[in-house]
Order: C-alpha cells, then structure tokens, then sequence
C-alpha cells in the first residue's frame, strides 16, 4: 500500500515539473523568447512517459524550430511526433508550414488534406493549404480553401486577406475591396493589410475613406509597423524620407529571413570578363524587358559574361524567347528555393547581382538578403531605394537622384549621364492608327491622355484634371482602365459630383503593344500622374512622338518624368509643381498648334537623343559595372559615383 501511494507520488511529482516545463515554455514563447523555450521543451520531453505527451511536446518543440527558421529541425520534429500520433495538431501544423516555405506546394496540399481529416475544420491547415494552391496558381481551389474558414468564422481576418488576395488574382477586384476592408476593420494592424487595401481601392477609382486611410499608413510608418508594401505607397508619397521608411521597414522584415548571410571578401584580382547577374520575374511581355531587351543584346563579350536568373518561366512567351537568346546563360529559377538560388549565383561565380525587380512582385528578396555576389545594384524595376543594407548601389542619373537627395536612399547613387532608363530601339514603330471614332474618340476636340495604370490615380490630381477639361472647350480625357466596370463607373462618378458631364471620359482597353503605339497619335498631350509618374508608358509616348506634361517632384518616382523628358531635350514640359502644370495643359489644350514644335522635336529626337541611344547607353552602364567592380577589388566601400559622358568618347 506504502508502495503504491510512493508510485503515485512520483508520478504526480514527475506531471507536476512536466507542468511546470511545459507551461514556462509556452510563456516564453509567448514573449518571443524562442530559444530559451525549446530548452524547457527539451527537459520536458524527458520527463514525458506517455505517446500522447511525448507527441504533443515535439510538435511544441517543431513550432519553435519553426519560429527561429530552423525548418530542416522543425520538420525532423514533427514527423516524429505524427508516428507517434498521427493526429497530433501541434505536429501537423508545422509540417504543413515546413513543406510551404520549401516550395513542396503539392507535398504541401496532400499533407493538409491527410491531416484535415482529422481536423477538417482547423484553420492553420487551411491557411497553409490556400497559400500552396496560391503558389501552384489555383487561384479557384485556394480561393474556395479560404473561405472553407471564413464558413466557420466570418471574422478571421487571415482568412479575408488570403480570399481578398485571390480575388485580386481573378480580376473580381470589387469582391477584392470588400474583404480588404473586411479585414481592416476587425484588425487594422495585420501586416501589410492597409497596403493592400489602399491598392486595391486606387486601381478601381475607389476613393472613400482614402484620406483617412493614408493617414493610419502614415502613422504606423512612423511608429516602424509593417503597414504598406513600398511599392504600393508610391502613388500616395511625395515624401523621400517617408518611401525610404517604409522601405526600411519592409528590407528589415526580409532580412529576418536571411539567416545565413555570407559576405564576400575582395580578392583584388580582375578578371578578363566581369560576370553580371540579371534577377527578374520580367524576362517576358513586360515594360521591363521591353525597355532592357537591346540593352542585353549589346553588352561586350568581350569584357562581359551575362547571366539571367527568371524567376517566371514562360519559354512561349516571344520577349522570353529573345531573352534566352541575348544572354550568355540564361538561369530558370522558377521553382528554386531562395537557399538553392544564392547557391547557383555563387556556383556560377558572379562578381555583380543586378536586380530588376526591387520592391515589386516576383523578386528575390530573400536571396540577395543572403548575398548573391560581391556587388548588388539594383535597377529599373523599382523606382526608389530598397531600404536594403544588402543593396550596395542603386543606378540613377542626375536628375531622378540630384546630390542634394541622397539621403533619402540607403544605397549610394550610380548616376548614368543622360537618363538612367534604357530604351530598345528595335521597338515596333507606331503603325497607322484606326480612326478616333473605332477607339471611341471624338472627331473634332482636343484629346488629353493618360496611360498609365489606374492606380497612380488620385483625388487631387484629378481634381486638376477637371478644371483642365472644363477650360478647354470639346476636350475629352482619355484615361486607360482595362478593368471590370465598377472602376469605370467610379470615375465617372468622380467626374460627376465636381461637375464635369462623364461622357467628356473615354477609357482605353488594354492593347497588344503594336497598337498601342499607333493608338498614340490620335492624342493631343499625354497628361503624366503625380507624385507617381509614368516610366515606359512615358517613353512609348515619347517614341511615338506624344508630348508628355510631368510634374518634378522630391523623390525618384516624382521625377521619373523629368529625367525622361530632359534626355529627349524637352525640358520645357516639365512643370516645378502643380499649379503650373495645370495652367500649361490649359495653354496647350486652348493653342494646340503649339505643340507641333514639340513634335518636331520628338520625331528628331528618337533619332539623336540620348534616352533613345542605345549603344551609348550600354557603353556607359557597362563603365558603370566597371567603375564599381575595380572599386570592390581594391577594398574600397561602395560610394556615389557618376560616370561622365566623356568618358565614353
């Protein structure tokens, strides 16, 4: 009896301390006290006896490994926990997690589908089932997934976001607002949620609440929370210093990430070819490689080996097709992990990364975080700084980066002369354009245009807009929407409430590129948004011979018109702010025999001017990539650099 009352003793003494293990873990993992937490975890696995305990506790300790990046030991956890107990949720929910992040998107789906019949209602297991059949591009099964939670709890705002997100993906972008807001109502501070609505709402003209929605991005900016995507804050930011925070904080969650960064250390030898980089999701039908295509085909092999890194597969596609044929290798990375990618950046040996994506979807963050070469600049894609320690130069020209905003940029400024974009002269010239009537057009009237997508768009600029069209007799705006009509109809509305008849609005539907260009010179003046500007929609403009009016602002995507404009020897087009831009756009609407001196100008200047000059742009990036690879082998730390035209000749 003696005996039998010790036994139960010491078993009640050995549950009291796997008690006390268990739940000092739980509380240090609650206060973010990782690391400390799997050492209770570990103790207290060795007082568990029992399958059920044992199993419960691995999976706990599978989460930490988890939540410290550690996937190969969460992973390793976690299977030995689900045979034990095949149902163990603790277990199964880092599985699940563990197969998403390494890309084993089918793994993935197939292991939630095992494990939701036991849980058939668990949300983290759908959660993570949505995001896999994302990543497989199932928009309609990982839409359906998600609302598989949101029948049992309407209020799950993981789950609003992720069905807002597919929405998005399906072009349903009204439904995409609903959820949106949805979310933000119940859980403002979600990450990246704010951004994604403010998004949603520019690109369908959808201005209620924006003020006040910019407003709470502004102040969780400055209180260093997770609130907007970079790119996505352009189209509302005239501040540098507020896009560089928000950069900032972005890189910084990215760089949470990159766990086993390796710096290169200069060996101070030069090679005979400098081996450059590409990073892009945009080697296909993209303005980007619509832009950079020639730019490829003419670099010198001579002291140059060019690699491509796709991240988008699309071997059909004709822009990929000329890709693949420009470069000296040409790397699919699709499907590779972030760890596998540096691998093979480093494998192949590369001195310069150049990436092309910047803060815009499809980008590698997470592997030039890790270090993909000695020198990483980023280029074209993004219009702004990284915010990035791991970015060492960012490639500009004078006027998108003047000396005076350096500061603004966490990378240093490698500032081409001319024009920091490049421009393809084998583009398709503009063909003859249908009538103005087969585009919906007037006959007779001054046409005033805008390309750009709808989301660079906002309520003070259109308000600018109206008064142009109301000074201007029998003009219309042509503004380009390829969306569903409820954007439309918004527009017209906003047009309506400041008193202009809607009908003086005609929408442009999205066009192969060839007739896009022709459609351009049944236009008078392309009318440029700010504080966002047009990039190549401006230089396809400029190609065909349109007018642009811009406005210069502070910050580089302010300026992007400008920089443009000057290389093609317009600079009188540029506007210093508002007011003037609204009265020039009145005087051209009202005189537009003014603008045939600057057509005159276009039609020449796509033969001599700098930003449609091709050759002498690659000579000068190239001077560029030569300038600060010499710079990394002699030791020296990455500084602002301007190359001089006259190096060059």
């Amino acid at each position: 009896m003696i005996e039998n009352e010790q036994v139960a003793q010491d078993a009640s003494q050995k549950q009291y301390v796997l008690d006390v293990l268990y739940f000092h873990g739980v509380e240090l993992s609650q206060q973010g006290r990782v690391a400390e937490a799997l050492s209770f975890y570990s103790h207290a696995l060795e007082s568990a006896a029992d399958e059920p305990a044992l199993a419960y506790l691995l999976g706990r300790q599978a989460q930490a490994f988890n939540s410290l990046g550690c996937l190969d030991e969460a992973l390793e956890c976690a299977q030995r926990a689900l045979r034990l107990d095949p149902s163990q949720i603790t277990a199964q929910c880092p599985v699940a997690y563990v197969l998403l992040l390494k890309g084993r998107f089918e793994e993935c789906i197939e292991f939630c589908d095992h494990a939701l019949a036991y849980h058939p209602e668990r949300a983290e297991l759908l959660h993570n089932r949505t995001a896999a059949l994302g990543g497989l591009r199932r928009i309609e099964e990982a839409l359906a997934t998600s609302n598989r939670i949101l029948c049992v709890n309407p209020n799950d705002v993981r789950a609003l976001r992720n069905s807002a997100v597919m929405l998005d993906r399906l072009g349903r972008y009204a439904e995409s607002v609903d959820y949106y807001r949805r979310a933000a109502s119940l859980d403002s501070s979600e990450p990246w949620l704010l951004g994604l609505l403010l998004n949603a709402q520019l690109r369908l003209f959808d201005w209620n609440g924006l003020d006040s929605l910019v407003s709470h991005i502004e102040h969780a900016l400055l209180e260093g929370k997770p609130v907007v995507e970079p790119f996505l804050f352009l189209p509302v930011c005239h501040d540098p210093q507020q896009q560089l925070d928000a950069a900032r904080i972005y890189a910084a969650e990215i760089g949470l990430t990159a766990r086993d960064r390796q710096d290169f250390q200069p060996t101070g030898e030069l090679r005979d070819r400098i081996r450059v980089g590409y990073f892009s999701s945009d080697f296909r039908t993209h303005p980007v490689m619509d832009l950079l295509a020639e730019v490829f085909e003419l670099h010198d092999r001579a002291r140059f080996e060019i690699h491509a890194f796709s991240s988008l597969d699309d071997p059909h596609d004709p822009a990929q097709e000329r890709a693949r044929a420009a470069f000296d290798h040409f790397h699919n990375v699709e499907k590779m992990l972030p760890g596998d990618v540096v691998a093979l950046a480093r494998r192949v040996n590369l001195d310069i990364a150049v990436d092309l994506n910047g803060h815009t979807q499809g980008a590698q963050p997470v592997a030039l975080a890790t270090r993909l070469a000695p020198v990483q600049i980023a280029y074209l894609g993004y219009p702004g700084s990284s915010g990035a320690d791991f970015i060492d130069y960012i490639i500009a020209d004078p006027v998108v980066i003047p000396p005076e905003t350096r500061r603004f940029y966490s990378e240093k400024s490698l500032c081409l002369p001319g024009s920091f974009q490049p421009n393809d002269r084998k583009r398709q010239r503009a063909g003859l354009p249908k009538a103005r009537a087969d585009y919906g057009l007037p006959e007779h009237g001054f046409v005033f245009c805008c390309f750009n997508a709808p989301g660079k768009l906002q309520p003070a600029l259109f308000d600018r807009w109206i008064r142009i069209l109301k000074a201007v007799d029998d003009s219309v705006l042509w503004v380009y929407c390829s969306s569903e009509d409820s954007a439309r109809d918004n527009l017209r509305r906003e047009a309506m409430i400041r008193g202009l008849d809607p009908v003086r609005i005609i929408f442009a539907e999205r066009l192969p590129l060839q007739q896009h260009l022709a459609r351009h010179r049944c236009a008078d003046l392309f009318l440029d948004t700010f504080p966002f500007n047009a990039g190549a929609t401006a230089s396809y403009a400029l190609w065909c011979g349109l007018p642009v009016l811009t406005v210069s602002g502070h910050a580089f995507a302010s300026r992007y018109g400008a920089s443009l404009l000057t290389a093609v020897g317009l600079p009188e087009l540029i506007s210093p702010n508002l007011d003037a831009y609204e009265a020039m756009a009145i005087e051209l609407g009202r005189s537009p025999h003014n603008l045939d001196v600057f057509k005159r100008k276009l039609d020449v200047a796509r033969e001599q001017s700098v930003l449609f000059d091709t050759p002498r742009y690659v000579r000068n990036l190239e001077t560029a990539y030569e300038t600060v690879w010499q710079r990394y082998c002699d030791g020296l730390s990455p500084d602002h650099i301007e190359i001089e035209a006259e190096q060059i000749f």
